[in-house]
């Protein structure tokens, strides 16, 4: 155990820039939400429904593990799609704009700041750290690439192999754990 957590860490480390670059490009996508409420509730509204009826029909369970399917499909992605950068910052902000999209929901419906913390806390944490460290380990894949002139082969293949590990032990526990909270703990708030 000691070895998995001394290499998650150094891993974590060397990575922790694009770590932090993702959490950025997902910050700005919360006032670009916030602001464009207006113009985007008939793109955004519809999707809000959809989940809403959703709810209705299905157990808890198998709420929980379809939101883990889904959440790890995006992460997925993210993670294929670093060797092209721009994709995983597309998905980022998305992510966050729907965050900010939520955010200026909750005020106009008069709703408490507090219930939509206590909503939003419990599963975003393992969840947004599970999409942040999926999409800084995939660019850190296209980056190798990239900039690597010597032993390219080398660099990508270890980008890869590390990428893959935490992906395995951190990410896809993290969305788990995101899941099973969000139908559990945060839907309990919602009535």
């Amino acid at each position: 155990m000691g070895k998995i957590t001394t290499s998650v860490s150094r891993i974590i480390r060397k990575n922790i820039g694009l770590i932090l670059l993702s959490f950025i490009i997902y910050l700005i996508g919360i006032p670009t939400g916030f602001v464009y409420f207006d113009k985007s509730q008939s793109a955004v509204n519809p999707v809000l429904e959809e989940i809403k009826e959703l709810i209705k029909y299905e157990s808890k369970f198998q709420m929980a593990i379809n939101i883990f399917l889904n959440n790890l499909t995006s992460s997925l992605i993210l993670f294929l799609s670093g060797t092209l950068i721009i994709i995983p910052a597309l998905i980022l902000f998305i992510n966050g704009f729907l965050l900010g999209f939520i955010l200026r929901l909750f005020i106009q419906k008069n709703l408490s700041l507090y219930l939509l913390l206590a909503v939003l806390l419990p599963h975003s944490l393992p969840e947004l750290l599970a999409i942040c460290l999926s999409s800084g380990l995939g660019i850190r894949i296209g980056l190798s690439f990239i900039c690597s002139k010597e032993n390219r082969v080398i660099n990508v293949n270890k980008a890869i192999r590390e990428g893959c590990f935490i992906y395995i032990v951190i990410v896809i526990p993290l969305l788990l754990l995101a899941a099973f909270l969000e139908v559990y703990v945060s839907a309990s708030f919602i009535q």
